[in-house]
């Protein structure tokens, strides 16, 4: 799923604010709210055993992404800051069976936000979480 790119509607995206891009690289991604999540379409004969986020963090600091598949708690990840960077998370379990089941399932993230305008950034007024440039899953 590659977040910011004209076809990432695929995925019912909920809790994503819209598409954001650099004209000069071409990279395109979307901020998360508090709680983000997309649809994943199971592939017949793939079960898949990680989830790759390609975020970064706002700010400073690392961040702390929980991550649910159907309703399920499948763990979180630590995203960094600064630059993009791959964070994977193993799939075990109910999450790994939801992944694999016969229909689609929603995948949530959530994490912490915080309000550019508030903290003295800008004039941004949206609660943001993380950036998310693509997802993987394999």
């Amino acid at each position: 799923l590659d977040l910011g790119h004209p076809r990432d509607a695929w995925a019912a995206l909920d809790g994503f604010h819209e598409r954001e891009g650099n004209s000069r690289s071409g990279s395109t991604w979307r901020w998360t709210r508090g709680r983000a999540s997309f649809a994943w379409v199971p592939v017949p004969g793939l079960v898949p055993r990680e989830i790759v986020l390609r975020a970064k963090a706002p700010g400073k600091d690392p961040v702390r992404v929980q991550v649910r598949v159907g309703g399920a708690p499948a763990g979180s990840v630590e995203v960094l800051p600064e630059d993009f960077s791959d964070v994977p998370l193993a799939l075990v379990g109910e999450a790994c069976a939801r992944m694999s089941a016969g229909g689609p399932v929603r995948v949530e993230l959530t994490a912490p936000t915080f309000v550019p305008k508030d903290a003295g950034l800008g004039d941004d007024p949206r609660e943001l979480g993380v950036v998310l440039d693509r997802v993987l899953v394999r």
